[in-house]
């Protein structure tokens, strides 16, 4: 059986918007890995947006090509494309007149899908983004709070099991708190459904909390791309560095994940420690005594850590 593949190309592309003197996208070229969460970080008006866009084609190219899967976009009926990709934006824009249920299950009538699958699809989403299914699946829009309209919205974006989800500052709308427990939900939803995620936002710490690889972006083009970590310890220019303030220690650790400073897995451990946590909380379980600690990722270990791990990814 042949192996999904939703990973994206960008071939110089480049997007200029009528009446407009410059280039909001100048010639990007880069390759976003099937599986990945890859995060376009910049601030406003930097392009990022613009160039997630031209995934779903809600943004032609004036040059160049975008790849979805091996194939050209440009070639794609615009429709079928989309209905293969789940897409999220800060407005949400669920339909006011449909209930939450029937929200979440525009994608999979389209694609018509039975009555019976539709409504176990639901239930399982909603529970997924921790809303009740008892009691969210007949309420309104009208009736939700920012932060549950933000949920379904996700819900909604991955009802049909896109292998593709693109978010365009999802969760800007929404306060301090709430905005957390999002980047939470869609931290293991991620982990969960397997697909490749692009997301768009200006704010670093959202940026380094969730993502597998970073795209700095700086009018419209490439200014870097990495790893959280290659980013933080070995910024390509100042614009990187003063960006994700990569000189503040405390501030790394509380960002870096385990996962970016971990060891394949060897001999024994007295402690553990989930491959999501930061190396703040690693760092605190030495303190106070471990000495070696195993890496767990969905109850197995995945990895060793210890001080000097987290040592070398500061120094690094």
């Amino acid at each position: 059986m042949q192996q999904p593949n939703s990973s994206v190309r960008f071939d110089a592309v480049t997007v200029r918007y009528p009446g407009t003197d410059r280039n909001a996208v100048d010639g990007v070229t880069l390759e976003i890995p099937h599986g990945s969460f890859t995060v376009l970080l910049g601030p406003s008006g930097c392009g990022k947006s613009t160039l997630l866009r031209t995934v779903n084609r809600l943004v032609v190219p004036v040059s160049g090509s975008v790849y979805v899967g091996g194939s050209d976009v440009a070639s794609l009926d615009p429709v079928a494309l989309r209905r293969r990709i789940g897409y999220v934006i800060q407005a949400v824009g669920l339909f006011p007149h449909f209930t939450v249920a029937q929200n979440i299950g525009v994608v999979p009538s389209l694609l018509r899908w039975n009555a019976e699958r539709t409504a176990a699809r639901v239930d399982e989403l909603l529970a997924l983004v921790n809303l009740d299914p008892d009691r969210y699946r007949a309420r309104y829009p009208r009736e939700l709070s920012g932060g549950e309209a933000q949920r379904v919205g996700v819900a909604r974006a991955i009802a049909a099991e896109p292998e593709l989800l693109l978010m365009d500052e999802p969760f800007g709308a929404v306060d301090a708190i709430v905005r957390s427990s999002l980047q939470d939900e869609i931290s293991a939803i991620a982990r969960r459904v397997r697909a490749t995620i692009l997301f768009v936002t200006h704010d670093v710490d959202e940026a380094l909390r969730l993502a597998d690889r970073i795209v700095v972006m700086r009018a419209g083009r490439v200014e870097q791309y990495g790893t959280p970590l290659d980013l933080l310890a070995r910024p390509a220019s100042p614009y990187v560095a003063d960006l994700l303030q990569t000189r503040d220690v405390v501030r790394r650790l509380g960002l870096l994940r385990v996962r970016d400073a971990m060891r394949p897995p060897a001999g024994d451990s007295d402690g553990s420690i989930a491959a999501d946590a930061s190396l703040r909380d690693a760092l605190n379980q030495f303190l106070s005594g471990a000495q070696r600690l195993g890496v767990r990722e969905a109850q197995t270990q995945t990895g060793i850590l210890e001080f000097d791990d987290v040592r070398r990814a500061l120094r690094a």
